[in-house]
C-alpha cells in the first residue's frame, strides 16, 4: 500500500514539474545547478550545460544501444565516441551532404514545394498534416533519393524511429513500432542501394555515397550507407514538423512577432527569419534537452559526478540562464549565434545544424504571408500531437483571387518542378489537443 502510495505521489509530482518546466528549471540554476536524485543528474546553468556538451572524454552520447536496434547490429556517428570511425563516417557525410547546396538545391526545392501546396488551397489549410510534414520528407525523397514506398510510411518509419532513439520514456507499443518500421526500413533501403548501383549518374546523396564508394573511399559499402542514410532521414523528417510546428505555435500567440516575420517574409530576408527561426525556438524549444553518460568519474559546479550516471544537458534551461545570455526572457533577433544550444554544441552538435534553419525559414515564409492568418475556430485550430510530435494545426486565411507563384519557383537544379498532391493520412494512433 505504502509503495502504490510512493508511486502515485511521484508520478503526480512529475507531472506538477513538466507542465512548469520552466520554472523547475529556473530555481534549479538558482539553488541547485547540477542535481543528482537516483542515479541521474540535471544540468541547468548555461556554462555547465556548455561543458558538458564539449567534454566527450567524461561524458559520452547515449544512443549506442539504440542504434543497434535500428541498424541490426552496427551503430550511426552519433552514437559513437570520438574514435576513428566516427571521424570517417562524419567526414563522408559532410562530402556528400554540402553546405554549398543550401544555395544551389534546398532553398529552390523548398521554396517551389511551399508554394505549390499553400497555392493548392483555398482560404483553410492542416499547416502540419498537409505542409510541415510533407515538406522534409519531400525533401528527403529529391535531396537524398530516398522516397519511401509512399510519403506516409516514410514520415511514419522516421517520427516512431526517432522517438524511439530519443525519448527513453516512450509507451512501449510506440517502441515496439518503431522497432517494426526498421525493420521494414532497412530492406527498403538495401533493394534502394542495390538498384541505385544501375543509375550511376544521379545527383542525391545516395548518388553521391555510391560514388564515393567506386573511388574505394573506406566506410562506404552498402550497408555503411543504408546505416547513414537511416540516422540522417531519421534526424530530418521528425525535427523539421516538430520545430516549425513549435516556431508557429509561438508566433500565433504573439502577435509582434508575427509581424515581424511577416515583414522580413515580405522582404525576402531569409537569413534574418533564420534568426527569428531560431529565437522563437529558444523561447518554445523542441525539447528539454539531451541525455549524456558519465564515463569518467568528474566535478561540475562543485557536484561529484560517478560513471555510469545518466545526465539530462537542459538545452532548455541554458538558453534562458541570465548569467550568459542578455535579457533572457525577451525575443531578440541580435543574438550571437552561440546562444542557442537547438543543434547541441561539441563533437555531437546536429549534423543538419546548418541546413534546418534554412529549410524551417524557406517553409515559413509563405505562411506568415498569408493574408489574415489566423487559428481555425474550434479544436481544430489547436496544434493536436501524438506523443512528443504534432499531427495537425489548422489555420484560416484570406486567399489571393489571382495569386499564382507557381511562375517564380521554376526549378533550377535540372530535375522536374514538383506539383505534390495535397492529401496525407493521419497516424492511426491516438491524439492529444494542447
Amino acid at each position: 500500500m505504502a509503495d502504490n502510495l510512493f508511486k502515485a505521489v511521484q508520478a503526480r509530482l512529475l507531472r506538477w514539474a513538466t507542465q512548469r518546466i520552466s520554472l523547475v528549471f529556473q530555481l534549479l540554476r538558482i539553488f541547485k545547478p547540477v542535481i543528482v536524485v537516483g542515479g541521474r543528474a540535471i544540468v541547468t546553468r548555461f556554462d555547465d550545460v556548455q561543458a558538458v556538451l564539449n567534454r566527450p572524454d567524461e561524458f559520452d552520447v547515449t544512443y549506442a544501444e539504440r542504434m543497434g536496434v535500428i541498424t541490426e547490429g552496427d551503430n550511426f556517428f552519433l552514437g559513437m565516441s570520438d574514435t576513428a570511425r566516427y571521424q570517417q563516417d562524419v567526414s563522408n557525410m559532410r562530402v556528400v551532404a554540402r553546405r554549398t547546396d543550401i544555395e544551389t538545391r534546398v532553398r529552390p526545392f523548398i521554396a517551389t514545394t511551399a508554394n505549390n501546396l499553400l497555392d493548392a488551397q483555398s482560404g483553410e489549410i492542416d499547416l502540419i498534416g498537409d505542409y510541415a510534414r510533407r515538406i522534409p520528407a519531400l525533401w528527403v525523397g529529391d535531396y537524398f533519393g530516398i522516397h519511401g514506398p509512399d510519403e506516409n510510411a516514410l514520415i511514419d518509419w522516421t517520427t516512431y524511429m526517432f522517438q524511439y532513439l530519443f525519448f527513453d520514456d516512450s509507451p512501449e507499443n510506440d517502441n515496439q513500432k518503431a522497432v517494426a518500421y526498421a525493420a521494414e526500413c532497412r530492406p527498403y533501403l538495401d533493394q534502394l542501394i542495390a538498384d541505385r548501383h544501375q543509375q550511376a549518374d544521379r545527383d542525391d546523396i545516395i548518388g553521391r555515397c555510391l560514388h564515393l564508394q567506386r573511388s574505394a573511399t573506406p566506410g562506404m559499402s552498402d550497408v555503411a550507407i543504408r546505416n547513414n542514410m537511416l540516422g540522417l532521414i531519421v534526424g530530418a523528417i521528425p525535427t523539421l514538423t516538430k520545430s516549425f510546428a513549435h516556431v508557429l505555435d509561438y508566433l500565433l500567440a504573439h502577435p509582434t512577432a508575427m509581424a515581424e516575420a511577416r515583414g522580413l517574409s515580405n522582404q525576402g530576408d531569409i537569413d534574418t527569419l533564420q534568426r527569428l527561426v531560431m529565437e522563437c525556438l529558444r523561447l518554445n524549444p523542441f525539447a528539454a534537452g539531451v541525455q549524456r553518460d558519465v564515463v569518467a568519474d568528474c566535478t561540475l559546479s562543485g557536484t561529484r559526478l560517478t560513471a555510469g550516471t545518466r545526465v539530462v544537458v537542459a538545452t532548455q534551461s541554458a538558453m534562458l540562464d541570465g548569467r550568459r545570455v542578455e535579457d533572457p526572457k525577451a525575443f531578440r533577433l541580435d543574438r550571437p549565434d552561440w546562444v542557442y544550444l537547438h543543434f547541441g554544441a561539441g563533437m555531437h552538435s546536429c549534423f543538419g545544424r546548418y541546413i534546418n534553419p534554412v529549410i524551417l525559414a524557406m517553409m515559413l515564409a509563405p505562411v506568415v504571408g498569408l493574408p489574415d492568418l489566423r487559428r481555425a475556430n474550434g479544436e481544430g485550430g489547436k496544434t493536436r500531437w501524438r506523443e512528443a510530435f504534432p499531427t495537425q494545426l489548422k489555420v484560416v486565411f484570406t486567399p489571393e483571387p489571382s495569386k499564382s507563384t507557381a511562375a517564380n519557383t521554376t526549378d533550377t537544379y535540372g530535375q522536374h518542378e514538383q506539383t505534390p498532391s495535397t492529401a496525407v493520412a493521419k497516424s492511426d494512433t491516438e491524439e492529444t489537443v494542447v
